[in-house]
């Protein structure tokens, strides 16, 4: 039988001629091959002469004959144009997704036969990332739209926990001696009516997996509680336990834990995603503590200031005492009588006396009340008062006279004095907070340009598949609003929202290499280092966006400089071929200190350097080779190192060659 032909029941059909010429698979209500063609063999693994004398039913696994049938009787019903069932066939031992597409064949009606498993699998995926994305989105806005701490922990803990498909959750934050942990809200078995908490406990810090996450202030999975001592049970026993901290300025201030009755139900994925809405909680219940106790430093100054005692003097126009009260006599220099009479200057010194005068005239002059603040070393150093003068007037212009209240001010002086330290504080936290949360944003980011450009990858490459184009579109966006809030949350004006897709373009990598090897030299020659760079190339080029090439160049040729004290740096540019596919590679090897080989698994790792603590040996973020890696993934190729300690270390990035 030749490849393309079709089984003896349909060879005479003239409408078959389409897809004989096209050996699509395809069968009909009954399983009978309507064509018997090469494209089967990516359906059942045979066709051709292999298939004569038998039915599609014969290439199922017992039981799945049944599942075809009815699926058939299913079509037929529902009189769709396409259905798609499971079916294992002989000789595996998974089950496959199969899409039917009906197509009439003169007066019968047949199935072209598809096998749809991976696609559904990557639908999956992107719902999956989908909805990650959209919980994050959720709980950005949601957690920063509260006005207190309560009603941000029961947030983080219905609508978060509640959204990713958790069974349990408990929220805790640090008391003031930050020694105990406070269950302050709850999902599941946990959560009682009115948002109280069922029979509330408080750890110590040095007890339970909480207590242990909540010390170290890393995030913790435990696949099985039976297995770990430390685990405490609380209402009920949980066989895996997620435990995350919330963190602000590298300081922890709760805990968010989750259990569930399954063993390893958590994933590395859950981890993630609770600790970036973690570090958005911790911002703002940081913020809302700050508001908290400025408010209560307020209420505290405004009572002293009510309780002070205040001194009232009356004055003619030629600066005389007239009358004076005083609700405590302690408060004056002499006794009240003392005052009468005497003009200002033979009470007070110069610098007091004249300031009173300078008022007492204005207000006459005036007569419109004024208010000024004097220092005073009478009858206690460094005494401040507010003098409020008014004009009081009398019976004949010559009987005229002002009113001066004399109010202690010392101590909002001093509060001032205090806020103004605490405002120069908290501008500075605000930095440091600043400088956390960009580093935060980050880490957010890199994923979510991985996530966007991944998703325009799916599209150009596989925009034609059904359904495909839409979902990764859907995510593409969904990925796009999420850094734009975050951007906006962060408030970081200087960094554009929604751009990081790249626009990908033929670029030549030996002339951006060469572009910027001299400002490498520069740092080369004040290190004594001696840098060189052989482009064995013939004009290969790559596909990529010019900047990130050159930021991946950047890294790997700093990095080698920056970790040589002594000896070279050579960098060379060639094509490559490994199982069939040419690739651009960047050699960069240096003669530097080279990375011990237990280090070599946290390489690409971010953040991680292998001189740590701070007395490090060199500075930077650990970020570079995790984002030239990225890069690289996202791009087709990949990253390579040798390295040995106290010998050097060899960089190879491969990117695919563009034709």
């Amino acid at each position: 039988m030749a490849q393309h032909a079709v089984s003896d029941k349909y060879r005479n059909v003239d409408s078959n001629a389409l897809l004989a010429s096209t050996a699509a698979p395809a069968v009909d209500r009954q399983g009978e091959f309507v064509t018997t063609g090469h494209l089967w063999d990516y359906v059942i693994g045979k066709s051709g002469y292999q298939l004569e004398g038998k039915t599609f039913l014969d290439f199922l696994e017992p039981g799945f004959a049944d599942v075809f049938q009815e699926t058939m009787h299913n079509a037929e019903i529902s009189r769709s144009d396409s259905i798609e069932c499971q079916l294992r066939f002989q000789g595996e031992l998974q089950e496959r997704q199969i899409k039917f597409s009906q197509v009439s064949l003169a007066e019968n009606t047949v199935y072209i036969v598809r096998d749809v498993s991976r696609e559904r699998r990557v639908e999956g995926e992107l719902n999956a990332k989908e909805h990650v994305v959209s919980v994050i989105n959720h709980m950005a806005l949601s957690l920063f739209s509260q006005e207190s701490v309560e009603e941000i922990a029961w947030k983080l803990a219905e609508e978060c926990i509640g959204q990713l498909g958790f069974v349990d959750c408990v929220v805790y934050l640090l008391d003031e001696s930050k020694t105990l942990l406070n269950q302050v809200a709850a999902y599941g078995v946990k959560a009682g009516e009115m948002r109280q908490i069922v029979s509330p406990i408080q750890i110590p810090i040095t007890q339970g997996i909480v207590g242990r996450v909540a010390q170290s202030g890393v995030a913790e999975i435990v696949e099985d509680t039976t297995k770990d001592s430390a685990y405490i049970e609380d209402v009920f026993r949980g066989q895996s336990e997620l435990t995350v901290p919330i963190v602000n300025d590298g300081v922890v201030i709760g805990v968010i834990d989750s259990e569930h009755y399954l063993r390893g139900f958590f994933t590395e994925e859950h981890k993630n995603v609770i600790a970036t809405v973690c570090s958005f909680a911790a911002n703002k219940i940081t913020r809302l503590w700050a508001m908290e106790a400025i408010q209560r430093s307020e209420r505290h100054l405004e009572a002293l200031i009510g309780s002070l005692d205040d001194i009232v003097f009356e004055f003619d126009k030629s600066h005389r005492f007239v009358n004076v009260w005083v609700s405590n006599p302690d408060n004056l220099m002499h006794t009240p009588e003392y005052y009468i009479g005497k003009e200002i200057s033979e009470v007070y010194p110069k610098h007091i006396s004249s300031a009173f005068k300078t008022a007492i005239d204005k207000v006459f002059q005036t007569k419109k009340p004024l208010q000024m603040e004097v220092t005073s070393d009478m009858p206690i150093k460094g005494e401040w008062y507010l003098l409020k003068v008014n004009y009081v007037g009398g019976f004949t212009a010559g009987d005229e006279k002002v009113s001066m209240l004399v109010h202690n001010i010392t101590i909002r002086k001093q509060a001032e004095e205090n806020l103004l330290e605490a405002k120069n504080k908290a501008e500075e936290m605000t930095k440091l907070k600043s400088s956390f949360l960009a580093n935060m944003s980050h880490e957010i980011r890199t994923p979510l340009s991985g996530i966007m450009g991944f998703a325009e990858l799916i599209v150009d490459e596989y925009g034609s598949i059904e359904g495909l184009r839409e979902y990764a579109q859907l995510l593409l966006s969904s990925s796009k609003r999420l850094l734009q809030t975050i951007t906006s949350i962060l408030e970081i004006s200087k960094l554009e929202a929604g751009k990081a897709s790249t626009i990908l373009t033929l670029v030549n990598p030996a002339s951006i290499v060469q572009s910027i090897m001299p400002g490498m030299q520069v740092i080369a020659q004040k290190k004594g280092i001696e840098l060189t760079f052989t482009p064995l190339l013939k004009g290969e080029s790559i596909l990529i966006e010019e900047s990130i090439y050159e930021q991946m160049a950047n890294n790997l040729i700093g990095n080698a400089l920056k970790f040589t004290r002594e000896g070279e740096v050579h960098v060379s540019l060639q094509r490559v071929t490994q199982r069939d596919e040419s690739f651009v590679v960047l050699h960069v090897r240096d003669t530097g200190e080279g990375i011990a080989e237990e280090f070599f698994d946290k390489v690409f790792d971010p953040f991680q350097q292998e001189s740590s603590g701070m007395d490090r040996g060199y500075e930077g973020s650990g970020l570079g080779l995790s984002i030239v890696r990225r890069y690289a993934e996202m791009y087709g190729g990949k990253i390579e190192f040798d390295s040995e300690k106290g010998v050097g270390t060899e960089f190879r990035l491969y990117l695919p060659v563009t034709s």
